[in-house]
């Protein structure tokens, strides 16, 4: 009985033991675990705090930034380049430190998510801070980082952003005379006709051409870049037919960015360009092609003989002495020219033959005539300008400005060339077009090569000639497009170079612009 009674004894007092290490070990578990979500808390807590903090931060200097921005950008279009670079490199650092906050705050809302990811209105917080960075991010045109976030805001987006990332452009259309029919390019796509009355029009975000036609009218080419879901107004006054000068083309007034890409000023610097961005300029003409040898000897040919002399194709050209020209007037309407593109030969050519290259099996027999004329000086080109206009022949001729001439060259958007960023050798009469042959080195009869025709129609505005342009800024003389002698590089449309005036090389012509009535 003892002994019975000892076993129960221990039996009550094992469960009782085990249980009190059961209830134990439940108490210590809840503590731990308390304790560690008052650890999670604290560190979300802290995450929250610093996304806060570094978005209120990157919002505050965005503000800051852009009013700096919009102040550099006014000092570039006003000519005061040396101040406008000043400004830009504050605007850079700004930019820098901003998206630093901005990652920050990115960062820590990522942190909260690995931690809680169901923690409410967290998903939503991460969605509107991505879209805020990439409206940021499309507004500088920092095309990677915009992919980027474009794609993170889809992984955190509960719908609000699905339909605003796809949303299409308005394009409110006024348009004279009534009847004009309005045409659509883009990229990739067929030409199609719209309705201007069914304005405004909805079309999806990116670079694209409108064309406008009426009889009795000039037709006009213009180059948009839309952005998803702004409302772009075009107002269009197609000018009479009648106005326009022969072989003139007209850009009716609109925006375009000008310059080299932001982020890149390592290449804005080689180029000499000014930081991307908008710019509109007034409608105007350019001429489709440039000024040809054609054009300057009937020029030549209605001036005294003492200016006839002064004014008279030559090269003087002594930093490229490996090429040279020279026109000859031999009486009687004739004209001789003599051009050495490089030393291995000199080709001749008088009125009326044409010119052999023999290094070329592809455009060997060429009319000089039609050649862009070159040899002439900035003044010699603001001369024949100012004759033109005298003359009516061509009413209100001048030189183009260098925002009518990349305006004309690129479009609305910021493409490498004229055709886009694409380059085939033959697009353009460049170095490697006749595959850099010592005696295929020349210039070709303008509009020659389609591949280097503009969004508004100009042909050959890469390539060739380099033109005469009116700088914006400071300086008077820029010339801009390339030549058949450089390289393709060269023939980048935001490339400026800077030239003395009073320089004349085989490599230099122009294209004019007018000014409609």
């Amino acid at each position: 009985a003892a002994s019975a009674r000892a076993i129960r004894t221990r039996r009550l007092l094992g469960a009782g033991g085990a249980a009190a290490l059961a209830v134990g070990a439940v108490v210590v578990g809840l503590a731990v675990r308390d304790r560690a979500r008052r650890e999670v808390e604290a560190m979300i807590a802290d995450q929250v705090t610093a996304a806060t903090a570094r978005q209120y931060a990157a919002r505050q200097l965005a503000a800051r930034r852009d009013v700096a921005r919009d102040r550099a950008f006014g000092l570039f279009d006003a000519g005061q380049w040396s101040a406008g670079e000043q400004a830009w490199s504050e605007v850079e650092a700004m930019e820098a430190h901003e998206e630093r906050l901005y990652r920050g705050a990115s960062e820590a809302l990522d942190s909260i998510l690995l931690l809680d990811p169901a923690r409410a209105g967290l998903r939503a917080w991460a969605a509107d801070l991505t879209f805020e960075r990439l409206a940021r991010a499309e507004r500088d045109r920092r095309r990677d980082l915009a992919e980027e976030l474009a794609s993170r805001v889809l992984a955190y987006d509960d719908g609000r952003y699905r339909a605003a990332l796809v949303a299409d452009a308005r394009v409110e259309l006024t348009v004279a005379p009534p009847g004009t029919q309005v045409w659509i390019e883009a990229t990739g796509a067929r030409r199609r006709q719209v309705d201007p009355s069914r304005s405004p029009l909805r079309l999806p975000a990116g670079s694209l051409v409108l064309g406008f036609e009426a009889p009795g009218h000039a037709p006009a080419r213009l180059p948009v870049l839309l952005a998803r879901g702004e409302t772009l107004a075009v107002r269009i006054a197609l000018p009479a037919a009648a106005s326009v000068p022969p072989g003139m083309l007209y850009v009716p007034s609109g925006r375009f960015l000008f310059g080299g890409a932001e982020g890149s000023d390592a290449a804005r610097q080689v180029f000499n360009a000014a930081p991307l961005h908008e710019v509109t300029t007034p409608g105007y003409f350019i001429a489709r092609y440039e000024v040809t040898f054609a054009q300057w000897i009937e020029y030549l040919e209605d001036l005294a003989p003492d200016e006839r002399r002064l004014r008279t194709p030559r090269s003087n050209n002594l930093v490229t002495a490996t090429s040279s020209l020279t026109l000859a007037e031999l009486g009687g309407g004739r004209w001789r020219l003599s051009l050495t593109p490089t030393p291995a030969r000199t080709y001749t050519a008088e009125t009326g033959q044409r010119l052999h290259y023999e290094g070329r099996a592809k455009r060997a027999d060429q009319d000089w005539m039609r050649f862009p004329v070159s040899g002439v000086s900035y003044d010699d080109a603001i001369a024949f300008a100012s004759w033109l206009d005298r003359t009516r022949r061509v009413p209100g001729a001048r030189l183009c400005n260098e925002h009518e001439w990349e305006r004309a060259a690129r479009g609305a958007d910021d493409r490498t060339r004229p055709a886009g960023d694409a380059f085939a050798p033959d697009d353009a009469n460049v170095d490697v077009t006749y595959g850099r042959e010592p005696l295929a080195f020349g210039p070709d009869e303008v509009g020659s090569h389609p591949g280097s025709r503009s969004p508004v129609g100009a042909d050959d505005m890469a390539g060739n000639v380099w033109e005469w342009t009116r700088s914006v800024e400071g300086d008077p003389s820029v010339i801009r497009g390339g030549s058949w002698y450089q390289g393709v590089l060269s023939a980048r449309s935001m490339n400026r170079e800077h030239v003395e005036p009073t320089l004349r090389g085989t490599l230099i012509g122009l294209r004019l612009c007018a000014t409609p009535p």
